[in-house]
C-alpha cells in the first residue's frame, strides 16, 4: 500500500494513528489489519464510503454482502470470492476450501 494512499485512508478517517514528535504517524497493529482489508475491498473496486459502511458496521460480513450483491457480475467468481473476503472480515487466516 502506497503512502498516498495511507495518507488518503487516514484523512477519510478509515485508519485512525497517532502522531511521533516529528509528526509522522504511528499505526498499531489493529490499525495495520484494518489497512490490510481496505487494500482487500478497495481491490474489489468497493468504493471507500462503502469500506467504512463494511469495516465499521457491528456485522462487517452481513455489510460486506449487501455492498458485494450491488457489485457482483460473474455470479460463480463473485461466490469465491465473496467467501474469501468474508473468512477474512471474521478474522480467519486460513483460505476457504
Amino acid at each position: 500500500m502506497s503512502e498516498k494512499a495511507v495518507r488518503l485512508y487516514a484523512d477519510r478517517n478509515l485508519l485512525h494513528a497517532k502522531r511521533d514528535a516529528g509528526g509522522r504517524r504511528l499505526f498499531d497493529e489493529t490499525q495495520l489489519h484494518r489497512a490490510k482489508l481496505i487494500a482487500l475491498l478497495r481491490g474489489l473496486d468497493i468504493s471507500l464510503e462503502d469500506v467504512g459502511f463494511i469495516l465499521d458496521a457491528v456485522d462487517p460480513v452481513g455489510e460486506f454482502d449487501r455492498v458485494w450483491g450491488s457489485h457482483r457480475a460473474d455470479e460463480e467468481t463473485a461466490s469465491a470470492t465473496s467467501e474469501y473476503v468474508r473468512v477474512r472480515l471474521n478474522g480467519a487466516c486460513e483460505l476457504p476450501t
